[in-house]
């Protein structure tokens, strides 16, 4: 395989050979190589079995057909086919949470996360959130949404993009409490369990001092 895999790369010349990596391996350690590069498992067009999965594909001739028919009668530049890498994606799923442009939306939360919690009026987090509109928005980023015609479109009114940028740093901020609780929940477990531990061999060392005691006097009989 080593000598397959070594030829190959040979026979694609020099300029190629910086950008192609050969794996091999079964077909669970392939998608595992491939989400270190990335890559969503669910995306990969094909099953575990080797069955072809045609979901992506149905959805795309559906795009297609649909922009190529508005494209005779008038230009429409509402449908997109596929999001830019920094675009925000308003859409529930794993695959869209994985998303570079929605990841690096949460990265701006994460960063005003502190000023947004601190905040008092409604005034004050308001404004906090046309500042992260206008951060994802000098990156070169839109706000999608899913169309359930099947395909993205871009949000253009700002008050309805602040209103969801609003709701995503509330569910942002229940998420950091609620993984809070969780870990001062569990240390409090902790300290619980070691303080018990500590009681229970206390009362051992206790109860250990006197069987001695008390085994002296039958030593004695």
């Amino acid at each position: 395989a080593n000598m397959i895999k070594a030829g190959l790369i040979l026979m694609m010349g020099e300029e190629n050979r910086s950008r192609i990596r050969l794996d091999s391996g079964e077909g669970i350690e392939i998608l595992y190589k491939l989400m270190g590069y990335g890559i969503p498992a669910d995306l990969v067009p094909v099953t575990d079995t080797g069955n072809v999965k045609t979901k992506h594909l149905v959805q795309w001739i559906k795009v297609r057909k649909a922009i190529e028919s508005n494209s005779k009668k008038s230009p429409d530049d509402s449908i997109i086919e596929c999001p830019f890498m920094n675009d925000v994606c308003f859409r529930f799923g794993k695959a869209y949470t994985s998303h570079p442009g929605t990841m690096m939306f949460r990265g701006i939360m994460e960063n005003y996360y502190h000023e947004h919690s601190k905040a008092r009026s409604k005034e004050e987090k308001a404004a906090i959130t046309w500042t992260i509109m206008g951060a994802v928005e000098r990156k070169g980023g839109r706000f999608l949404t899913w169309d359930n015609r099947g395909w993205w479109v871009e949000l253009k009114d700002r008050a309805q993009i602040r209103v969801k940028v609003a709701v995503a740093m509330k569910n942002y901020s229940k998420n950091i409490q609620a993984l809070n609780n969780v870990q001062h929940s569990a240390c409090s477990t902790y300290q619980f369990e070691r303080q018990d531990m500590r009681k229970r061999k206390r009362v051992e060392g206790e109860t250990g001092d006197t069987t001695k005691c008390c085994s002296r006097p039958a030593d004695v009989i």
